[in-house]
């Protein structure tokens, strides 16, 4: 059995409400002509079992022009495929983002052909991320 190489975790805090981070986000993520597939909301389920946990939802979202390369190199990759991002609020009641940075995936898949795309996906979602919490990035 293969053992995968660990991923690469990218917190980051919002200054805004649940709310407000998960509607900028969405605005963000469609705004660049990417597909919102869905959006999972684990603390409603928890809710529905009467259980509880922190407010807490991932939005999953994609292009199929730009994974299907990955895919085709490697399809193990597609356990990771649409991206997802988690909005969730910690024990302070801060709000925070994170998702994997989509560079680690291609030492754990063996991605070289299309290493390039991942690298655009990593940098795309650090932008992403940084207009949705009020952050400006450099453009590389």
């Amino acid at each position: 059995m293969k053992q995968l190489k660990p991923l690469q975790l990218v917190i980051q805090q919002s200054p805004y409400s649940m709310s407000e981070t998960m509607e900028r986000l969405e605005k963000g993520i469609k705004a660049k002509g990417i597909s919102i597939f869905a959006i999972i909301d684990h603390s409603g389920a928890a809710q529905k079992v009467n259980m509880n946990l922190s407010n807490e939802k991932v939005i999953i979202f994609g292009d199929p022009k730009v994974g299907t390369f990955l895919m085709q190199e490697n399809p193990l990759i597609g356990l990771e495929l649409p991206l997802r991002i988690l909005i969730s609020q910690n024990e302070e009641g801060g709000i925070q983002i994170a998702y994997i940075d989509p560079i680690t995936l291609g030492a754990s898949y063996t991605i070289v052909k299309n290493s390039e795309i991942l690298k655009k996906m990593s940098t795309g979602l650090a932008h992403l991320v940084a207009e949705v919490i009020g952050q400006s990035l450099e453009r590389q």
